[in-house]
């Protein structure tokens, strides 16, 4: 159960300058039997991610990502047989990393 058939994860960067990168992504699961009778299925679905990342000097980046650009609520997690968790909702995340 909760076993896709086919799943596809695919990434594009693109080194925009010296300093900055911007990438692209997007993850499929394709739909799958929730329960061990294989009586129900979940749907399938594609969730679309973003970075951009700024290289200040040697040793130090910033990056920002976005999760589920598209904001679809409606891809699921971890079913169960009688109750689904929804995916989370649109999300941004800031970090900084130092090298020393």
């Amino acid at each position: 159960r909760n076993v896709p058939e086919r799943t596809a994860n695919v990434w594009l960067s693109w080194l925009a300058g010296e300093r900055f990168s911007l990438g692209l992504g997007a993850r499929y699961v394709g739909a799958r039997f929730s329960n061990h009778a294989n009586s129900a299925q979940l749907p399938s679905y594609v969730v679309w991610d973003a970075s951009v990342q700024w290289r200040i000097n040697g040793t130090a980046d910033v990056t920002l990502r976005g999760k589920n650009l598209s904001d679809s609520r409606d891809y699921v997690l971890s079913p169960y047989y009688t109750q689904r968790m929804l995916g989370a909702g649109r999300s941004f995340d800031l970090s900084v990393a130092l090298s020393f």
